[in-house]
């Protein structure tokens, strides 16, 4: 999120030890920025990948009742299929260091499939673009990945 600043990450960094107590873990830096976890993303990229309407329709309905903005559950997703990009790709990876979480990015990408990847980040990017004008972003969002799937 600080992309590439290190003010910026420190600063996003001090905003999460000043409301939390005790170890800071990435859940808690997600729910300062508002973001969602990444067992959340991959579940919904999987349901998107396979056509499972009512798993992502499931998955944005307990997200929402988070207080989660539409706008960042694509931005979550962008950020994680821009992970699994890199890692099918060879790319030097932002989750080095962590062994569970680069298990974790790499079975849901071995699940997506490469070709897929490219597929959804572009359709989520558009989505993005287009969710920023809409007055109820959750129904559209809901509403126009589910009518792509006809």
């Amino acid at each position: 999120m600080a992309d590439g600043g290190y003010r910026d990450a420190l600063t996003i960094l001090e905003q999460v030890i000043v409301t939390h107590s005790g170890k800071v873990t990435v859940q808690d830096i997600y729910d300062q920025l508002g973001l969602i976890s990444d067992d959340a993303v991959d579940d919904m990229l999987v349901a998107m990948r396979e056509g499972d309407v009512a798993t992502l329709t499931s998955r944005l309905s307990e997200i929402a009742r988070m207080g989660r903005d539409p706008r960042a559950i694509l931005e979550s997703m962008l950020y994680r299929l821009s992970d699994m990009t890199r890692m099918a790709y060879g790319v030097e990876m932002s989750t080095a260091g962590d062994p569970s979480r680069e298990a974790a990015l790499h079975a849901t990408c071995t699940r997506i499939g490469n070709a897929h990847l490219l597929l959804l980040r572009s359709a989520l990017a558009v989505a993005h673009k287009t969710v920023r004008d809409i007055s109820l972003p959750r129904l559209w969002l809901e509403a126009d990945w589910s009518a792509s799937r006809r």
